[in-house]
Order: structure tokens, then C-alpha cells, then sequence
């Protein structure tokens, strides 16, 4: 329920709290976004981070390979 449909001078203490504890979730959840938000813009423009080379790694050869190493050492634990 939102604070303008809550008369807070009727409302119970339990009420009270449940609406605090509301909006201190809300402000945290936004913090949240507003931080990492933040720190993707600080490893772009200060740090030079491209986060198209994560894509241009996984999209090539060397996903496979390092799949297939994976997978080889997997099968190597269950033949011994």
C-alpha cells in the first residue's frame, strides 16, 4: 500500500514498521541499480574496459576449445 493511502496516526506500530521496512527495501533495491550503474560507467570511461572483447572471446575458437578441454578432463575423471 503506498504512504498516501496510510493514515500514520491510526496505523498500528506493526504497520508503521511494515511501511518503513517497505521503502528502506525500495531505496536499497535502487542503490543497487544506481551503483553498479555507476561502477559500468567508471570501467568504461576511466579504466578503458570494452566489454565487447568478453564477446568477441566467447564467440570464437577459443569458447570451443577451452569446452572441449573441459569436457575431455571431465571424461578423463570418470575412465580412471
Amino acid at each position: 500500500m503506498a504512504a498516501s493511502g496510510i493514515n500514520l496516526m491510526k496505523a498500528s506500530m506493526d504497520e508503521k514498521l511494515n511501511l518503513v521496512m517497505t521503502l528502506k527495501t525500495s531505496i536499497d533495491r535502487a542503490r543497487y541499480i544506481i551503483d553498479n550503474a555507476n561502477l559500468y560507467c567508471f570501467l568504461i570511461t576511466d579504466c578503458g574496459w570494452k566489454p565487447d572483447y568478453i564477446w568477441e572471446i566467447l564467440n570464437s575458437n577459443v569458447k570451443d576449445e577451452i569446452a572441449n578441454k573441459v569436457i575431455n578432463k571431465w571424461n578423463q575423471g570418470y575412465a580412471g
